[in-house]
C-alpha cells in the first residue's frame, strides 16, 4: 500500500530499526527520524527520509510514532543506542506525549504499561509489538539461531556432543533446543509446568522441574552452557557457587534476567550477557519482521489517520 500522506515519525532504536524504516520508505510515507544514525545502514542513503536533530521537530505533524523494541531500558527514557551525536539526550518517553499529535497511532516494543495507559488517555491509538504473535514467533526463532551462533563462538568444540542446558520452555527455548539438538548436543529443559515437561520429554530431552530450594543441583556440574530465557530470578547464589566453572551461562531473558544478579558481581560468575539478539545477528531479518508488522498495524487505522 502508498502512505504519501502520511508522516511516519521514528525516535531512537538499535539496527533492528534501520533496516525497518528502510521498508517502511517503500510504502512512500514522509519518514523523520531522530536519535539514529541512519549513516550506518548503506540502503538508507538512498531513501528520502529526513533526519531532524530534535524529537520535536520530528513529531511535528507525525499521524504514526515509531518507538524502538524494546521501547525502553530503564522505563523512563527512550532506548537510543545508536545515538551517537546525542539528539535524544535525556529525552523522556513521557515528552513524546506532549511533543505528538493528537490522536496519533503509537507503535512499539515492549511499551511500559504507564507510558502507553497514558498515551490512551490522550485519545492515542497505542499498539504494542509484543503483541504480535507472528512477530513473536518469527523473532524466537531468530533470537535462537543466534544464540547458537553465540555457542558456536564460544565453545572450543563442536555443538555435536556438547551438553546444553535450557531453562524456560516458551517460544524462544522451544526453538533453541530443536537447534541444538538437530546438530546433535545434548539438551536439558528445565521447566515449572508439568506440561512443557512431558512435551520436552517427547522430544527427546532430559527434563529438570523448576520447583523447589535446590532444583537446579542437577545442572551444576556436566553442562557445557545454560542459556536462561526466564525473565525473573531462579538461578540463586547457592547455583552460582556450585556450578562448574567451565560452564559458560548465558542470559537471553530481559532485565531483571534470571541470575541473582548481586551473587554475579561477587563471585565473577561466568555469565554472557546476550538480551536483544535479534538487534545484534541479525537486524536486517528482524527489522524487515518489524516493519511487516507495523505495515499491517497502519493498513488496519490507514482510515482514521
Amino acid at each position: 500500500m502508498i502512505y504519501d500522506n502520511i508522516k511516519i515519525a521514528v525516535l531512537g532504536g538499535d539496527r533492528r530499526q534501520l533496516y525497518a524504516i528502510m521498508r517502511l520508505a517503500e510504502t512512500g510515507a514522509k519518514i523523520s527520524v531522530t536519535g539514529l544514525d541512519i549513516g550506518l545502514c548503506q540502503g538508507l542513503r538512498q531513501t528520502k527520509i529526513t533526519r531532524e536533530t530534535s524529537p520535536a521537530e520530528t513529531l511535528k505533524d507525525a499521524s504514526v510514532i515509531i518507538l524502538p523494541f524494546p521501547v525502553s531500558a530503564d522505563g523512563a527514557h527512550i532506548n537510543a543506542p545508536l545515538d551517537k551525536d546525542g539528539e535524544l539526550g535525556e529525552t523522556k518517553l513521557l515528552s513524546v506525549l506532549r511533543l505528538s499529535e493528537p490522536g496519533a497511532l503509537i507503535i512499539g516494543g515492549k511499551l511500559p504499561e504507564h507510558f502507553a495507559s497514558m498515551a490512551r488517555d490522550k485519545g492515542h491509538s497505542v499498539h504494542d509489538l509484543l503483541a504480535v504473535e507472528s512477530l513473536e514467533i518469527k523473532n524466537a526463532y531468530i533470537t535462537a539461531e543466534a544464540a547458537l551462533s553465540v555457542a558456536m563462538n564460544t565453545l572450543s568444540h563442536t555443538i555435536s556432543g556438547a551438553s546444553i542446558g535450557i531453562a524456560g520452555f516458551g517460544r524462544i527455548s522451544k526453538q533453541l533446543s530443536r537447534l541444538f539438538s538437530a546438530l546433535g548436543a545434548k539438551v536439558t529443559v528445565a521447566a515449572r509446568k508439568d506440561s512443557d515437561l512431558a512435551f520436552a520429554e517427547t522430544l527427546g530431552y532430559k527434563t529438570v522441574k523448576i520447583e523447589g530450594e535446590h532444583w537446579s543441583e542437577p545442572l551444576t556440574c556436566g553442562y557445557d552452557m545454560i542459556f536462561n530465557t526466564v525473565p525473573h530470578m531462579i538461578f540463586n547464589k547457592e547455583f552460582l557457587e556450585k556450578v562448574d566453572k567451565s560452564t559458560v551461562l548465558v542470559e537471553l531473558a530481559s532485565v531483571p534476567g534470571g541470575f541473582d544478579l548481586a551473587a554475579v558481581h561477587e563471585l565473577s560468575s561466568n555469565i554472557s550477557w546476550a538480551p536483544s539478539l535479534p538487534g545484534k545477528y541479525a537486524p536486517e531479518s528482524a527489522g524487515e519482521l518489524i516493519a511487516d508488522s507495523i505495515i499491517k498495524i497502519i493498513s488496519r487505522e490507514a482510515r482514521q489517520l
